[in-house]
């Protein structure tokens, strides 16, 4: 018997319309320069249907300010949410059940063009449709959409994990998945991200505690292991920048207290997925 395909999806990687009879992707926009269509999206007033700008046609600076302008930002908490992205690692699924081979493949190229997109992380929304109408699932066809997701996932030896999940009306559910694979050409990911404040703010403070996982004792406990310097002891204030490694799972666990108090950078990179 010939299984049925339902994804839900309309675009593919690159922005190509996945609804072809013959099967085939249409690429006549991957020939076109930067200036024309960014001309054909203004000339269109549906965020929903502008063209994707091929990267291939970009240079780095471009490419960044395009997906800056039309990353959505996900808010489980409103009932609809931004259009689906033509660009960038976030991709929208109404369901995923029982895909063709043809189809399967080809929902695979479109997870690792998301991920690469995602410099080795991208986030799947199930049960929305790509006008970020928020339709949800019932619990068998969930679990069938999960399986599938998992299975493309497998595929590319990437790992997935479901960060949150929205109950609908009538029992139906939406669900939000990480997908992350490390590039080939790296350890693991990492993100820098900088603590800037004024004097007092808590800074050392803060990041004591996300390394270390206790909590301050209002002395000053938690920033002890941040200070370099006597004199930063002394005062209790830091006098240069410091550099602190969080490392993370597969599953989102903190690798810095998970087996013993006292870890090395080292120790912390060689066993995480994701660092900050």
């Amino acid at each position: 018997t010939a299984s049925s395909s339902s994804d839900g999806g309309g675009h593919s990687p690159g922005g190509k319309n996945n609804n072809n009879n013959n099967g085939e992707d249409d690429d006549d926009d991957m020939f076109l320069s930067y200036d024309e269509i960014m001309q054909k999206n203004n000339g269109n007033s549906s965020a929903a249907k502008q063209q994707p700008i091929p990267t291939t046609t970009l240079n780095h600076h471009r490419h960044q300010q395009y997906l800056q302008q039309y990353s959505p930002t996900i808010d489980f908490d409103l009932d609809i949410l931004p259009p689906e992205p033509q660009l960038g690692n976030i991709e929208y699924k109404l369901k995923l059940i029982n895909p063709s081979k043809q189809r399967f493949e080809h929902l695979v190229t479109q997870m690792k063009w998301r991920l690469r997109e995602g410099n080795g992380e991208a986030i799947y929304e199930i049960g929305v449709s790509d006008s970020g109408q928020l339709h949800g699932l019932s619990e068998a066809d969930m679990n069938c959409s999960l399986t599938c997701l998992n299975q493309m996932a497998r595929k590319l030896d990437a790992s997935t994990s479901v960060l949150r999940r929205k109950m609908l009306a009538a029992g139906r559910s939406v669900v939000e998945v990480l997908v992350r694979k490390i590039p080939d050409d790296q350890h693991n990911i990492e993100v820098r991200v900088a603590v800037l404040g004024g004097a007092d703010a808590g800074k050392s403070t803060l990041l004591g505690v996300l390394t270390q996982g206790e909590y301050d004792n209002g002395r000053g406990r938690a920033r002890l292991n941040m200070f370099r310097h006597m004199h930063e002891i002394q005062t209790g204030r830091t006098s240069c920048i410091s550099h602190e490694t969080l490392g993370f799972d597969q599953q989102g666990n903190v690798i810095n207290y998970k087996y013993n108090e006292m870890m090395t950078a080292e120790e912390i990179s060689d066993l995480s997925t994701k660092l900050v």
